[in-house]
């Protein structure tokens, strides 16, 4: 089937709006291709009146040999009445039943809409969605040891075991080594996030994903010169700390990991720059 701008509705075999309802055949597989031009991205809707068994599967795949659609590929009556877009130019919708007794079906449209994910916005590996009104969500991913975040993934993050970074008034992150993956294990890492001279440090978790026994990792935080300052907190786990303002010019960090994690998490991740005395 050819998508155009035009809006084209179909049905499944037998599919009624009245009160008599035949329903749809048992044992049988049905296959709808809708194809878009190139540069397209297809759109399609179900409408009131969706009824599939849940012994039978109704699944929209991105692309003639693509993986599942957005929003888990599987249709059913908890998610038909969200818009299905694809980021190809082809759904493929798949209705398989079995031999018991079978449901009315579904009414579907479809057209076309701006094939945003084909415009190369979402960058280093990011997944692209496509949305309505000619919008797309990236979803960043990770590759090897730097995690990128951003609207469109651009930007990286500087993963590392430790390091010394000066705040300015734009915002900027760190992640602990291997971040989005697994730490390494049997290290101290420590960093310094060190404002100008009578300006505070504004520091803000993103996300802490450590093991949950503190005797395998822990994330300390300190306010001052040196780890013998005040001792803002500890942190294990998917324990995380407010929003933090120094009351110093700088912030120390320390990630105290064992040799023998037994899972693994992916780390720690932190938004910082200049902030302003509490």
């Amino acid at each position: 089937m050819q998508a155009t701008q035009q809006v084209v509705r179909f049905a499944s075999p037998h599919y009624s709006n009245g009160y008599t309802v035949l329903g749809y055949p048992p044992d049988i597989q049905c296959t709808w291709a809708i194809t878009a031009p190139e540069g397209k991205a297809v759109l399609l809707y179900f409408m009131i009146g969706f009824s599939i068994d849940s012994s039978d599967s109704l699944v929209a795949y991105d692309g003639v040999d693509g993986s599942f659609i957005n929003n888990g590929g599987k249709i059913t009556r908890y998610n038909y009445k969200h818009p299905f877009i694809s980021t190809s130019n082809v759904i493929r919708l798949v209705l398989t039943t079995d031999s018991r007794d079978n449901y009315r079906g579904f009414l579907a449209n479809y057209t076309t809409v701006e094939n945003m994910c084909s415009k190369g916005f979402c960058k280093n590996g990011a997944l692209c969605e496509n949305r309505l009104e000619e919008k797309y969500e990236c979803t960043c991913t990770t590759t090897d040891t730097t995690y990128y975040h951003g609207l469109t993934c651009e930007k990286a993050v500087t993963a590392t075991c430790g390091g010394s970074y000066l705040a300015e008034w734009n915002v900027k992150q760190f992640a602990s080594q291997g971040y989005g993956d697994a730490y390494p294990l049997n290290q101290t890492c420590r960093w310094v996030i060190e404002a100008p001279k009578n300006e505070a440090v504004l520091l803000k978790p993103v996300d802490i994903s450590l093991n949950s026994r503190r005797s395998d990792s822990t994330l300390f935080i300190y306010d001052g010169e040196e780890t013998t300052d005040q001792r803002i907190g500890q942190y294990s786990g998917r324990q995380s700390p407010p929003a933090l303002v120094s009351q110093t010019n700088r912030f120390i960090l320390v990630l105290v990991i064992g040799p023998s994690v037994q899972y693994p998490q992916s780390g720690i991740f932190f938004n910082y720059s200049i902030g302003k005395y509490l």
